[in-house]
């Protein structure tokens, strides 16, 4: 499958919309956002475009699980996030949802990881492949370690749960619709 996208119907039944969702759009997020991250994740210089990437596709299913522009309620996008990450992640990820919010904003804003304003230090110190160690162990230094591959598995679980959840429940489907109506999602143009 290439970056194209069926095109969506706005006056379709919303059957039918589900049947897009589920047959179109949800492949289509595999191609355009699993597969790159599992790809960048493998190269040798990826771990941090890696962490950015998955970081940032939490916050785009968030929008899709809220429906309701973000932009426009204050504190929004934080909160979705975190209600994501506790609705669709596994239970160990309850106590760092903020924490995992944190260090996307640090890495989309400044390429960073960001120090937690209660204890002014960071966070998460990041790792992956052989220098994995144990996903959210505590350092001596007081910092969680957060392991790509155990981060990218959970996402791939997380994303699953949540088309799942638009399957089932009329709610979500009725957010994803409202969102995916007001913003769209990335495909790339064939231009022949």
């Amino acid at each position: 499958m290439s970056g194209e996208i069926n095109q969506y119907n706005v006056n379709a039944s919303e059957v039918d919309k589900l049947k897009w969702i589920l047959d179109v759009f949800r492949p289509h997020f595999d191609v355009m956002v699993i597969n790159p991250a599992k790809d960048i994740a493998k190269h040798h210089n990826g771990a941090m475009p890696a962490f950015l990437w998955i970081t940032c596709a939490i916050d785009w299913l968030a929008g899709f699980m809220v429906g309701k522009d973000r932009n426009k309620i204050g504190g929004a996008i934080g909160t979705s996030y975190i209600d994501f990450i506790n609705g669709y992640f596994p239970p160990e990820y309850k106590c760092h949802a903020y924490g995992i919010y944190n260090l996307r904003t640090g890495l989309v804003h400044n390429y960073s990881i960001k120090e937690a304003r209660q204890n002014k230090r960071r966070e998460y110190a990041l790792t992956h492949g052989e220098r994995a160690g144990t996903h959210f162990a505590l350092l001596p230094n007081g910092q969680f370690l957060l392991n790509l591959d155990d981060l990218l598995d959970d996402f791939v679980l997380a994303t699953e749960s949540y088309f799942e959840d638009v399957r089932n429940n009329a709610g979500r489907l009725h957010s994803f619709i409202e969102c995916y109506e007001r913003e769209g999602f990335l495909y790339i143009f064939q231009i022949s």
